[in-house]
């Protein structure tokens, strides 16, 4: 059973990118399952290109989305729980309960 894992690296010069890929490469990782990405595609010319389909990342914007939809979910369980709370509160003070609020 293979199991297949995103790493990602950042370097901040093209030479570091290339020594990487080739302890990579000698790690015994295909040379095809390497992609490298950058602002200037000339400066890692000789790297395994991306597609342009793994430089959008479905992964990352669905777990984006995911994120903010579970944010907006607890943000409305939370108002609705005030005004749960809001319109449970006794409005006469001849009620029994009013000495609790």
């Amino acid at each position: 059973m293979s199991m297949e894992r995103r790493i990602y690296f950042a370097f901040p010069e093209p030479r570091q990118a290339r020594s990487a890929v080739s302890e990579l490469l000698a790690a015994g990782l295909s040379r095809t399952d390497i992609h490298a990405v950058a602002l200037n595609p000339q400066a890692v010319s000789d790297l395994p290109p991306a597609s342009p389909e793994q430089r959008r990342d479905r992964t990352w914007s669905l777990e984006t989305t995911y994120w903010r939809a579970n944010l907006a979910l607890y943000f409305f369980a939370l108002v609705g729980l005030l005004v749960a709370l809001y319109a449970g509160k006794p409005s006469s003070p001849s009620s029994p309960w009013a000495s609790w609020c």
